[in-house]
């Protein structure tokens, strides 16, 4: 396993110091101490480097909003705070605000 100091790291992601420290107090990136100094292991950069969004197609991040969205929906409906039908008519009142039928909406 490799470890690069803190420094190399952010010279390498483009990020300053600061930034790490903040996603390593948000729990989003590791430190590992030697003596006074902070360094992150490759493994741990690398988890950190896959939480990062993927903003390449705006389409590709939409879908992934409404997947997390429906996610939400069906663990309301399994905890009894929605029944499905009411579900299932919210759902369809937004595909067709946005112009999608049942047919674009399935595939």
């Amino acid at each position: 396993m490799a470890r690069r100091p803190l420094q190399q790291f952010c010279e390498r992601e483009h990020v300053s110091e600061r930034y790490a420290y903040a996603e390593r107090a948000a729990g989003r990136l590791v430190f590992t101490k030697v003596g006074n100094r902070n360094f992150i292991d490759d493994d741990d950069a690398d988890r950190w480097r896959a939480l990062a969004p993927k903003v390449g197609r705006v389409g590709d991040v939409a879908l992934l909003a409404a997947e997390r969205a429906i996610e939400t929906l069906g663990r309301a409906v399994k905890a009894g705070d929605i029944d499905k039908a009411s579900a299932a008519r919210r759902l369809q009142a937004v595909a067709t605000a946005f112009g999608l039928n049942s047919e674009q909406a399935a595939t």
